[in-house]
């Protein structure tokens, strides 16, 4: 039984959250808070009724909204959040999880050479060949690119500059947000996403400035 799950800040730019009704938006967070209390999938009705407090018609009506806003989804297990297992972990102490961030992060930091050029190789376009990180960038930008009339081509290239300018991990994250939001056109929202400065943490800023004051 989870005493606590993720809850995302991505939820503050997603539109399915943001128009929900207010009392919409409570039942979304009190049916997540049900769903991790019965490993991400919600109970039997009269059991989720009890949870909160509510008519088992009132409460029935509440879940159908938010299937319909696609934030839960009917599935072959029950009722479950929308991207349920995506967004919770199974553990925060596993070392191939912590490998694989630090990884991620390690992607994000380097910056190409002068020397790299602007395309890159057909193997390296196709994600074959590299690294499990990269493969899931190619796999899952193309599928989604080319489901909104995008070619395979021109996917693949998208996908080459968006991992050369924001590397892999942004570019990866990007493209599940799109795929969770049910972007209709995703090129031109990624492209902003990634565009967008982000926003300078307290350490950094105390970095920059010790920085600067010693010029």
């Amino acid at each position: 039984m989870a005493r606590w799950f993720r809850s995302h800040v991505a939820k503050l730019e997603s539109h399915k959250v943001q128009l929900l009704s207010d009392a919409h938006y409570r039942a979304w967070e009190s049916l997540l808070c049900v769903a991790a209390l019965h490993d991400g999938v919600l109970p039997s009705l009269p059991e989720t009724a009890f949870r909160l407090r509510k008519s088992a018609e009132e409460t029935a009506a509440l879940i159908e909204a938010l299937i319909a806003a696609r934030l839960f989804d009917r599935t072959d297990q029950g009722i479950e959040p929308h991207d349920w297992n995506e967004w919770q972990y199974r553990s925060d102490v596993s070392s191939e999880r912590v490998k694989r961030f630090r990884q991620r992060g390690r992607s994000v930091s380097e910056t190409p050479s002068e020397s790299d050029s602007d395309s890159e190789s057909e193997a390296d376009a196709s994600g074959a060949a590299a690294p499990d990180t990269v493969k899931a960038v190619f796999d899952e930008g193309v599928r989604l690119l080319t489901a909104s009339g995008c070619s395979e081509r021109t996917a693949r290239a998208l996908i080459g500059k968006w991992r050369r300018e924001k590397g892999d991990a942004a570019t990866l994250a990007a493209l599940r947000e799109a795929r969770a939001e049910s972007i209709t056109e995703p090129i031109a929202w990624i492209t902003a996403r990634l565009s967008t400065k982000p926003r300078e943490s307290w350490n950094d800023r105390r970095i920059r400035e010790a920085r600067e004051a010693l010029q």
